[in-house]
């Protein structure tokens, strides 16, 4: 059963029956049953129902709730107001939920609440499995005209911003990520219109969107095609240069490789740009050949990340065969995406065929990068992208974990644990991914590097504020406690004391936490790092 849209949830199974209570966060909060709506009457009510239903059939605690609801500047009378808010919502289900046969879903847990809905009760919910089935038909090279038909079901849910009337510290990080997924979407509706040859209702219908989101690449690369496709070849090259010069004036970048190749071949007016009678709905440019791995099983369902071999590294482990790379699309945008190393790609013979193969690849979702550094396990220049994993104990071949962010949180002090790695959907990825900036070397002049989380914008801690051992993510500072490097052996190492991360208790198992302890040899201090180019 998929995730909802928000990557936060797993939900449960639809039960047969008559018609059910359904609840709404794509536009404003609200319970839904038959024809009527039900709005409740208080916004932070309404923000505390939306936050339940973003961690649907999970117990969330108490404290996680005032904290999602104040952000740490709580009032003395915060959990009773929870409490009265709990009730609220409570009372407002019964009345709904009695006519709907759906009982009480809200159910008290020790410690704190768990809300029970299913996934066709929650939009969200239903936007994440819509897009999920378009996403594997379109992947799989089957029917567009059906992938079609699901994205555009799946923003047809949407009614408004996501979260409009509720508030709450979370909110407004909630409703970004969510609105970012909407965009995502749109730009794979986009996509698949073009595969399918539908150029001129892609101008018709989507330029103005361009408008609203005049820095988003994807979005524009695809319009410049559409217009090409078109016959209007002076208007694509206009789009690409407003664009370049806006770029250029607000942030003070140039257009990304992908982009520049396109606007050279609309130049040439390349035949390679021209929609194939036979196109095959998804092209993806292959790796080499040596990169090839065997499938191996996967507990999460995603495929693992291979292993680096690192300059010096003959006394290391040798990695597990059955590794692959997974493929998710969108790469960072920023500078760090303008100065990284480019992915290696098989021989492909002429240049228009390269040139059309990297088209492709760019409209479709581009490869994760097998590329590793020789001798900086997080290389050596410039900010990178990276998960860090851990390949487990003998006995678990082809499963992995990352360290992830705990609960999805953004706040300071939230704790890390390790997870397997999350490429069903790509806002789930975010949390798992780190971006590696340059540290302040060790007093013996090792290189190091702090890790900052794409999703909270948090950087890698010791957690020296905690009593437990405990890694957490707090506010980036230059602190020893957030330098980390690579030793030979392939552990982790703090530039604070030198002890090394280690999964807590050698436990192999979703949400294990992560903590720091004196170095040894087990399996749960062995780490590497995989360059990750796989999320939006």
């Amino acid at each position: 059963m998929p995730a909802t849209a928000a990557g936060l949830v797993r939900l449960t199974p639809t039960t047969a029956g008559g018609e059910r209570m359904r609840f709404g966060i794509l536009g404003p909060v609200q319970i839904r049953h038959g024809g009527s709506s039900h709005r409740l009457p208080r916004a932070q009510t309404r923000g505390l129902l939306a936050y339940l239903l973003l961690n649907a059939n999970r117990v969330v605690s108490l404290d996680s709730v005032v904290d999602a609801l104040w952000g740490g500047a709580e009032p003395a009378t915060a959990r009773s107001q929870v409490h009265s808010s709990i009730h609220a919502i409570r009372r407002q289900l019964r009345e709904t939920g009695g006519a709907a046969g759906d009982g009480d879903p809200l159910a008290g847990r020790s410690g704190g609440y768990m809300l029970t809905v299913a996934v066709d009760q929650l939009d969200s919910a239903l936007f994440g499995h819509l897009t999920g089935r378009a996403r594997t038909i379109r992947e799989a090279g089957g029917d567009l005209a059906e992938a079609r038909a699901l994205l555009r079901e799946a923003l047809e849910l949407w009614r408004g911003p996501a979260l409009a009337d509720a508030t709450g510290a979370f909110v407004e990080a909630a409703r970004a990520r969510l609105a970012d997924q909407r965009l995502t979407t749109t730009e794979d509706l986009i996509e698949t219109e073009l595969a399918l040859g539908r150029h001129t209702e892609v101008i018709g219908e989507f330029a103005p969107l361009a408008d609203e989101h005049p820095l988003r690449e994807r979005l524009r690369g695809q319009l410049m095609l559409a217009l090409y496709r078109s016959g209007r070849q002076v208007d694509a090259l206009q789009s690409y240069q407003e664009y370049r010069s806006r770029l250029a004036d607000e942030q003070g970048l140039d257009p990304g490789q992908p982009l520049r190749e396109l606007e050279r071949a609309i130049l040439r007016a390349d035949p390679a740009l021209d929609l194939p009678r036979a196109a095959a709905p998804t092209v993806r440019v292959p790796l080499p050949p040596a990169a090839e791995p065997e499938p191996g099983p996967a507990e999460s369902g995603a495929a693992p990340i291979p292993r680096p071999a690192p300059a010096g590294a003959e006394n290391l482990p040798v990695p597990r065969s059955g590794m692959a790379v997974p493929v998710i699309a969108a790469p960072p945008a920023g500078p760090a995406a303008r100065s990284r190393p480019r992915s290696r790609r098989a021989p492909l013979g002429a240049a228009a065929v390269v040139l059309a193969l990297a088209l492709a690849a760019w409209l479709v979702g581009r490869q994760v990068d097998a590329e590793r550094s020789a001798e900086d396990p997080f290389e050596s220049s410039g900010a990178t992208t990276v998960s860090i994993v851990n390949e487990g104990p003998p006995g678990t071949e082809g499963v992995q974990r990352v360290l992830e962010v705990a609960d999805f949180q953004v706040l300071d002090g939230a704790r890390i644990h390790a997870w397997s790695l999350r490429a069903e959907a790509r806002e789930n990825a975010r949390h798992q991914i780190w971006i590696a900036e340059e540290g302040q070397p060790t007093e013996e002049g090792v290189t190091t590097r702090r890790l900052r989380n794409v999703n909270s914008d948090k950087c890698l801690d010791r957690g020296y504020r905690r009593t437990e051992a405990d890694v957490v993510q707090a506010e980036c500072n230059q602190a020893a406690s957030q330098q980390w490097y690579f030793d030979a052996e392939g552990r982790m190492r703090n530039s604070a004391d030198g002890d090394c991360l280690e999964i807590a208790g050698a436990r192999w198992a979703d949400g294990a936490p992560v903590r720091m302890a004196p170095c040894g040899t087990g399996w749960n201090q062995q780490w590497f790092q995989s360059v990750r180019r796989d999320w939006s």
